[in-house]
């Protein structure tokens, strides 16, 4: 995260991650919210790749989150991320905010387990989790901005 830090020092905007997973802030363990369970499962219904997972819609309404993103942003972390080995991508698409800002959204899985919800964008300001309905592949996005 520090060569975040150092880019903005220099006016280049750069994603959040840089390739590089977000670092955990430990929170009090609490159940994931109604908006935020149906994020998970707009950008899981509408932008899967790769591997698939057991995970179901009551799976996803049961997740608790366990920490956030050290940069500020809202990703989310989930029950099992301690203990996650060999994380996939399970959806990789975009969303948009309120006022317009593009957000990029990645699902990682480990097993059968969702185990982080990664946001991203291209400014200064920590990626916020956009609205449900917002949520697109990348080829969709791309549709509507032609």
């Amino acid at each position: 995260m520090a060569l975040v830090g150092a880019l903005r020092t220099f006016g280049a905007p750069a994603p959040l991650t840089l390739g590089v997973r977000p670092l955990m802030l430990p929170v009090t363990p609490r159940p994931i919210a109604p908006i935020e369970a149906a994020a998970v499962s707009a950008l899981l219904t509408r932008a899967p790749i790769g591997q698939s997972c057991e995970a179901s819609s009551h799976d996803i309404g049961s997740l608790t989150i366990v920490g956030k993103c050290s940069c500020g942003c809202e990703s989310l972390f989930f029950s099992g991320i301690a203990e996650a080995k060999d994380q996939f991508r399970l959806a990789d698409g975009l969303g948009y905010t309120e006022d317009g800002e593009e957000i990029g959204m990645i699902l990682w899985a480990s097993g059968s387990r969702i185990v982080n919800l990664e946001l991203y964008n291209y400014s200064e300001n920590p990626a916020r989790l956009p609205p449900p309905d917002s949520i697109c592949p990348f080829e969709e996005a791309r549709r509507t901005r032609e």
